[in-house]
């Protein structure tokens, strides 16, 4: 069965190039409307397209075990770093040391003991987790630096 719409008697060629063109107009400004909603790219498919900037979640910084003795001259801790944001490198930081050791969220964790030795002037020793951020995209943002969590390690 055959559309007799453009075919009618009396209409011209300018008439059904209107209608084309209004055809073709609906159809893109449909696919910009969608694109926008469901946030997906003509040419990179299956790929979300990043939006905004955002805070990663929060690191997991985790105290397991303490095994300090009385007559050690040292404090030994289990400490366990996992969570934030999928896809994001996090990394635990010491206040005496410095980088100890990174991980990325959702695919991998840092299970470690740490020894802090007694001290006169050094008695705390704060260990802190975070992100510095991401230069691409994970699921569909882009991040700002954070994510951090703390903790403090006594040893006196």
């Amino acid at each position: 069965m055959r559309s007799n719409v453009l075919n009618k008697k009396g209409s011209s060629s300018v008439e059904k190039v209107a209608v084309i063109i209004i055809l073709v107009s609906f159809l893109v400004i449909a696919f910009v409307i969608l694109s926008n909603v469901f946030h997906f790219s003509l040419f990179d498919l299956g790929k979300t397209v990043p939006k905004l900037n955002t805070q990663p979640a929060v690191c997991g910084l985790t105290l397991i075990n303490n095994f300090t003795t009385s007559s050690s001259a040292s404090c030994t801790y289990e400490l366990y770093v996992s969570d934030g944001s999928p896809g994001l490198t996090y990394t635990l930081y010491s206040n005496i040391t410095g980088k100890i050791q990174s991980y990325v969220a959702g695919e991998s964790d840092i299970n470690t003991n740490i020894t802090v030795t007694k001290g006169s002037t050094q008695k705390y020793y704060l260990y802190t987790c975070n992100t510095s951020g991401s230069n691409t995209a994970i699921d569909g943002f882009f991040y700002s630096p954070g994510g951090a969590s703390d903790i403090l390690l006594p040893c006196g």
